[in-house]
């Protein structure tokens, strides 16, 4: 399931400078595209990560990259406009409300944490989630370290929810094409 595409495999991590041309190339088109419905499109695999451009149910163009592992998603997403970069989460079995908060953290290898308060919601699925954003003044080092880790630890400190550990095994490549679709917002 993309949640990418709803809310707003195993794929080889060899990636050359011809596929993020590519990606260039199509997140120009998707942009382009005028749409009342969200549509996004993969630009990039890598390791379980993939970078994804296009735009929102409200035409806004959006960037982001996810991993959705054993019915676990984490996506990071950028709308045009913002500054700020929002975190999204959820699974299946989660009960949550929609605006109930619950404290999330995130430990990247040996790194400090980043503790952040997500809000309940819900992906256009039904399926529960939480979202919180990193400020602008703190995005280049979140996401440097994002690009450097090799694990990320998501742990909920207040909410009987158990520890996710994902490998962020090509987060490098995907930052990269992040980075360029964000570039073009």
């Amino acid at each position: 399931r993309r949640r990418h595409t709803r809310c707003l495999s195993d794929w080889s991590s060899d990636v050359c400078s011809s596929d993020l041309v590519a990606a260039g190339g199509l997140l120009t088109a998707l942009l382009a595209a005028s749409s009342v419905s969200a549509e996004t499109r993969t630009l990039l695999r890598s390791g379980t990560w993939e970078t994804f451009g296009g735009t929102t149910s409200k035409g806004n163009p959006i960037c982001g990259m996810s991993a959705e592992i054993n019915t676990r998603y984490f996506g990071i997403k950028r709308i045009a406009g913002d500054e700020i970069v929002t975190i999204q989460l959820g699974t299946p079995q989660w009960k949550l409300e929609r605006g109930e908060k619950k404290q999330v953290r995130l430990i990247f290898d040996s790194n400090s944490p980043w503790n952040a308060p997500g809000t309940g919601m819900h992906f256009d699925d039904g399926d529960p989630g939480l979202e919180f954003t990193i400020n602008q003044g703190e995005v280049a080092n979140f996401m440097r370290e994002f690009r450097m880790s090799g694990l990320l630890v998501v742990q909920f400190p207040d909410a009987n929810f158990a520890d996710w550990k994902l490998s962020l095994s090509g987060s490098s490549a995907v930052s990269d094409a992040f980075q360029q679709c964000a570039g073009r917002l």
